[in-house]
């Protein structure tokens, strides 16, 4: 029950960050890349805006793979800020766009650990844990940073459950 009220805090969170769902005209701003996982502003690394590439959309997902894979219900989607939240029984999932790629600072950032990297068809995964209750992953995407993060009621640092979705919602990327 812990679990799930704190999924739902977080994606509370993630719906107050996002603001309004549909798309602006204009450029671009800092905002927090990490869309309110719990990470400070000083725990980030440095160059990361917020941006949503052109050529790729992380909020379309197969829904099949999202429901398999990574056990969300497609239909709770959430739109926000540089990407997209899912929810299901016991695990928050969330898959955003950023500027940048901060891979020469992730084993410097506070909070990381576990860091191990997976080569998925020609690109080279970053996963770690994120302050011991967060699996993250982080690759380049046509020149910014995709960031997916799950949080699982049933926490494993070893994030196989990252890992698998990772594999399946990127090979044909």
């Amino acid at each position: 029950m812990v679990v799930r009220t704190k999924l739902a805090v977080v994606a509370c969170c993630l719906l107050a960050l996002s603001g309004c769902a549909r798309s602006a005209e204009g450029k671009a701003v800092v905002e927090d890349p990490w869309h309110g996982q719990g990470q400070s502003s000083s725990a980030m690394p440095p160059s990361t805006e917020s941006v949503t590439s052109a050529e790729f959309d992380p909020c379309d997902f197969d829904e099949i793979t999202l429901t398999v894979a990574v056990g969300v219900d497609p239909e709770t989607v959430v739109p926000m800020s540089g990407g997209c939240v899912w929810t299901g029984e016991d695990v928050a999932f969330t898959a955003t766009v950023t500027a940048g790629l901060p891979l020469d600072s992730i084993e410097t950032t506070s909070g990381i650990t576990d860091l191990t990297s997976i080569d998925v068809g020609a690109r080279t995964v970053q996963i770690f844990v994120f302050e011991g209750d967060s699996c993250v992953a982080l690759v380049d995407i046509d020149g910014g940073a995709l960031q997916l993060t799950m949080m699982e009621k049933d926490f494993s640092s070893f994030c196989i459950r990252l890992r698998v979705a990772t594999r399946m919602l990127l090979e044909d990327i």
